[in-house]
């Protein structure tokens, strides 16, 4: 086994390029965050995908490459939201990643948009981040709870004393 001492260099873009060669962990490492949020809220949008973790505080262009990525890959598309907005939505592909149904991709019909992208600005649209619970998770832990074939519109609030809501579109 050899070490390579890490040099920065700088690119003529006035990024910093490194020897690191890590590059494709931290890229499997982002598009495994990004599958599993939109898996989740079953689409997302680049503003709120650029509060996660694997992105907060780094170049947007960093994002887009991502983005990119899983779009030559087949694992992601996107669509337009409204007013020329786009959300990013898994394809079959990027379901069957994340170990979902293939009926779990592709674009959502306009009632199926609206109530994603209202769950999705209400768990992490605000100062006040919830959890989105998904079915499997509400079916492990709270089985009483759980309905098949229902919307998953239970969330977990974290902040004060942890507690569990339900229908999303009340604060």
């Amino acid at each position: 086994m050899f070490s390579v001492k890490r040099i920065n260099f700088l690119m003529n873009c006035g990024d910093i390029m490194n020897t690191d060669h890590s590059e494709t962990d931290e890229t499997e490492a982002a598009v495994a965050t990004l599958l599993e949020h939109i898996a989740r809220y079953r689409l997302s949008t680049f503003a709120v995908m650029f509060q996660l973790p694997p992105f907060a505080g780094r170049s947007p262009r960093y994002l887009r490459r991502i983005l990119r990525f899983c779009r030559d890959t087949q694992l992601l598309s996107s669509t337009i939201l409204h007013s020329g907005s786009r959300y990013w939505f898994l394809t079959a592909a990027g379901a069957e990643r994340c170990g979902l149904d293939v009926v779990r991709s592709g674009p959502l019909s306009e009632t199926a948009k609206i109530r994603a992208y209202s769950m999705l600005l209400f768990c992490l649209g605000s100062d006040r981040t919830r959890h989105l619970l998904t079915a499997s998770e509400l079916c492990s832990r709270l089985p009483v709870l759980h309905r098949r074939g229902m919307p998953a519109t239970y969330y977990l609030d974290p902040a004060g004393t942890g507690r569990i809501g339900a229908d999303g579109f009340r604060s």
